[in-house]
């Protein structure tokens, strides 16, 4: 149980870092085709290139842990199709940018980048949705495993209060017992009665 909440959990947190870094992908591409700095389009490439390597370690990682999860696994073909058509666009529009060649470069973003970055972001949304569902679900089982427990734990201890307080009374009984035949025997020989 406990390697299922693992696998789900590393499986968003991978999911959501991917997602972050397509956005820091998109951050950095703009970035590239605004400015004119030579130093700063060739750091905007050099990030570019970066973000790229960074997004595909965390999708393929979030792949490898969410491929047992057949509705998530399902949706993989599609969000790489379109990975495979937005990454080489976006690439050519930094290197573009990064010759020198801006209107062209934005020309490119604007004729086919903005629809492949609408197809990155529909299907991403498809996966992150679907890992949401998933998360609710681990949310709702544990708190149903966290009810379980706690009923038990109340109940074995009601238990082990019904215990404990039988065995206090049958201590006392045992204590208590000749305690109260010595007060007895003790009465009876302060009037005189030296029998038995």
């Amino acid at each position: 149980m406990d390697n299922m909440y693992s696998r789900k959990l590393t499986a968003i947190v991978h999911l959501n870092t991917a997602r972050i870094v397509n956005r820091r992908l998109q951050a950095d591409t703009l970035e590239a085709l605004i400015t004119s700095d030579p130093s700063k389009l060739q750091a905007a490439k050099k990030d570019v290139e970066t973000d790229i390597k960074d997004y595909e370690t965390s999708w393929n990682a979030y792949k490898e842990v969410a491929k047992l999860a057949p509705e998530a696994a399902e949706k993989f073909p599609g969000l790489d199709q379109q990975w495979d058509s937005y990454k080489p666009l976006t690439t050519e529009v930094v290197a573009l940018a990064a010759a020198g060649k801006q209107d062209e470069a934005k020309a490119l973003y604007r004729e086919k980048n903005d629809a492949e970055l609408a197809g990155m972001k529909q299907k991403s949304d498809e996966v992150q949705k679907i890992a949401t569902d998933n998360a609710e679900k681990l949310h709702v089982q544990n708190i149903e495993d966290m009810t379980a427990a706690l009923e038990s734990m109340l109940l074995k201890m009601a238990a082990a209060l019904v215990i404990m307080i039988g065995v206090a009374w049958m201590v006392t009984k045992a204590v208590t017992g000749p305690l109260y035949q010595m007060m007895a025997i003790c009465a009876k020989l302060k009037q005189g009665d030296f029998r038995k």
